[in-house]
């Protein structure tokens, strides 16, 4: 099975599996023990293991129960829109 087919396993999974009382506190409290426990490692390259699952824990926490299958939000920027007609009208596209 190849990478992808297993993301989407994953995310399949995570679609139908009942969710647990108050499941994201519990996550961002396992993020927090692990980043803590990575500022008394001795050793660097686990320490930056240990922070960086901690840090996607958080991440994960945070974003709610769906991180696994939340489609990401198109930024629309009016500034960005603005700039490219005024390049436009420049020539500079």
């Amino acid at each position: 099975m190849d990478l992808i087919n297993t993301l989407r396993h994953w995310q399949a999974i995570d679609r139908t599996r009942a969710r647990l009382p108050s499941e994201n506190l519990m996550v961002a409290g396992l993020g927090l023990a692990l980043i803590a426990v990575s500022l008394r490692s001795e050793r660097r390259g686990t320490a930056a293991l240990q922070a960086a699952a901690g840090g996607a824990l958080l991440v994960r926490a945070a974003r709610g129960s769906r991180y696994l299958t939340r489609d990401p939000e198109p930024r629309l920027s009016g500034a960005w829109d603005a700039h490219l007609a005024d390049a436009r009208e420049l020539g500079l596209d």
